[in-house]
């Protein structure tokens, strides 16, 4: 089987980029013809799994974090090339949401020996996400977090800046239309393909990414402290008792900005635009390799 190892070397921290020697060890010895390309700059990560796609290769395995984990899937959405996926960067919500081990060698085991799965995809404008999208605060605080903070506090860097970026925040009402007719308004919004959040957290009660629906959080109530709340909630598990919170099942969403408020969209952790903007839902965009036992 060809394979092609994207790496992204500034990825996760050192703890896992020490992990792809044993990747690349165990993937050859079950037999992948492996060849590797390292990344040298954004979008790197996409130019080389499209290429790859078109030259015939079996397998992407984008080793990176969920930044890198979009770019390719923006490349090898409706083609034949599987997506492998392993453990190497901050937070990897794909990995969780589809239940692959946390632990390299193990992943290995699920690309080597698991089930082909079609997986949903979001479209945020015209680019593809994998878990979800954010506008208004959600993206202030993607937006914030930068590469040389995340390298050092993982995880950490995610908390700290969404509270900096609490601390001055003043709210607004975005506008939201799902599927034409239906119509809310809040002060944040998430579009979510998957019920997870930043990898460990549950965002999307009843989220699935083979649904074939995208799972709309709105915080209703034009609050603040509502959003600290929700925070709060989210961290604790039970995002779905903080005051003013709804969630929607929709095809396509529209969320449109205040008068001509700049408001920034974040898909998959990454800047992706502003408002306003339409998200709608790709069913079985892009195969995966996931657990044989796999219960989405």
């Amino acid at each position: 089987m060809r394979a092609k190892l994207i790496i992204n070397p500034v990825a996760g921290n050192w703890r896992r980029r020490r992990k792809l020697p044993l990747i690349k060890e165990k993937l050859g010895s079950a037999g992948f013809v492996l060849d590797e390309f390292v990344t040298g700059k954004r979008g790197d990560a996409g130019e080389e799994a499209a290429r790859a796609a078109r030259e015939g290769y079996d397998i992407v395995i984008p080793a990176g974090g969920d930044g890198t984990i979009n770019e390719c899937i923006n490349a090898l959405h409706g083609t034949q090339t599987c997506l492998g996926l392993v453990p190497l960067g901050t937070a990897n919500t794909l990995l969780q949401e589809i239940g692959i081990p946390q632990d390299a060698d193990r992943a290995c085991d699920v690309i080597i020996g698991g089930t082909r799965l079609p997986i949903d995809l979001g479209i945020a404008g015209d680019r593809y996400f994998a878990t979800m999208a954010g506008a208004g605060f959600d993206a202030r605080t993607a937006h914030r977090v930068r590469g040389r903070v995340k390298k050092h506090l993982g995880i950490a860097a995610y908390h700290l800046m969404a509270w900096l970026t609490w601390l001055n925040y003043k709210t607004f009402t975005m506008s939201v239309q799902l599927d034409g007719d239906r119509r809310t308004e809040g002060c944040l919004v998430i579009i979510c393909n998957s019920g997870r959040y930043g990898g460990r957290y549950y965002i999307g009660p009843d989220a699935s990414i083979v649904d074939g629906h995208l799972d709309v959080l709105v915080l209703e109530k034009n609050s603040k402290y509502s959003i600290l709340e929700g925070a709060i909630n989210l961290l604790k598990g039970k995002i779905e008792d903080t005051d003013g919170i709804k969630f929607y099942k929709a095809r396509e969403v529209t969320v449109s900005p205040p008068g001509s408020r700049e408001v920034l969209v974040q898909a998959d952790g990454d800047l992706t635009g502003v408002l306003p903007m339409d998200f709608r839902i790709k069913p079985g965009a892009v195969t995966v390799m996931a657990p044989p036992e796999d219960k989405i």
